[in-house]
């Protein structure tokens, strides 16, 4: 074997060797960058089902009637209305059917 061949069959280990530890830098970094956003989907998964909680809690019957009262307002349930057309006054009158209004009927 000759001189040249050798040295550059030592040049060609090295560089293979080089490649190998860059891939496993790479690869490290990469599984460290992969756990790292696991850990945040996680967090986003938690977040969610609190938020998707606290949205249930809100929109319960009795926890609407309890921001209603608190804040002064008069419930009015759904099917009791009568609405004036365009036309008219826009208020919405949940007494009397008005000459002209829409009723809204269901039961």
């Amino acid at each position: 074997m000759s001189v040249f061949r050798a040295v550059g069959l030592l040049i060609a280990i090295m560089l293979i060797g080089l490649a190998m530890v860059d891939l496993r830098h790479m690869t490290a970094q990469h599984a460290h960058q992969v756990h790292k956003l696991y850990r945040k989907r996680t967090a986003l998964q938690r977040q969610l089902w609190q938020s998707r909680l606290e949205l249930t809690a809100l929109r319960s019957p009795r926890q609407i009637q309890q921001r209603v009262s608190k804040l002064g307002l008069q419930m009015i349930y759904p099917g009791r209305q009568t609405v004036e057309p365009a036309g008219g006054s826009g208020i919405i009158d949940n007494t009397s059917d008005q000459a002209g209004g829409v009723t809204d009927r269901r039961q």
